[in-house]
């Protein structure tokens, strides 16, 4: 969808999410941290936008059924050679 993400510091999202680049990372139950990244990405629409466009290309990139079939097959290859 473009959009950026805030989420709480976990093991997903960690993963994912590339804090103040892709999206805003808080830490787990502190809602204050939480709404400054919503104020931050709500007063600024070109971060909005930005960090939007690197989101869906880092996810494009990482987590698309090409790239995954690419690293099951690099796996299985390297497991039968």
């Amino acid at each position: 969808c473009r959009k950026p993400v805030i989420a709480s510091r976990s093991l997903g999202p960690n993963e994912i999410i590339i804090n103040n680049k892709t999206g805003y990372l808080y830490t787990y139950g502190n809602i204050s941290e939480m709404v400054l990244c919503i104020q931050k990405l709500f007063k600024n629409k070109k971060r909005r936008i930005d960090m939007g466009r690197l989101g869906f290309e880092r996810a494009k990139n990482l987590f698309s059924i090409e790239s995954y079939v690419s690293g099951v097959t690099e796996i299985l290859e390297s497991a039968f050679s």
